[in-house]
């Protein structure tokens, strides 16, 4: 059942994200490896375990240069969270 709930919601933010796209999440190892195991949807994931992943400027990953916040990112992950919880 877990891998399922993996499945769904990689699905659920592939989709949103679009093809060829990179999803990075903050997440369990777990999570990651499934998710990097089910990669036909031409998404690419990258996983972070730190409390900064997705940190400020001048963190390694960059994400904190964007110049407006990442919405359908807060967007995507809401939606895996509620349709998680319904299955």
């Amino acid at each position: 059942m877990s891998a399922l709930k993996t499945l769904l919601a990689l699905a659920l933010v592939t989709s949103l994200a679009g093809y060829n796209s990179i999803i990075k999440s903050c997440s369990y190892k777990s999570f990651c490896d499934q998710a990097r195991g089910g990669g036909s949807s031409g998404a690419t994931v990258r996983c972070c375990f730190s409390d900064d992943c997705n940190g400020q400027r001048g963190s390694k990953n960059g994400a904190g240069t964007l110049s407006k916040p990442p919405h359908g990112l807060l967007v995507a992950a809401l939606a895996g969270k509620l349709l998680l919880s319904w299955v």
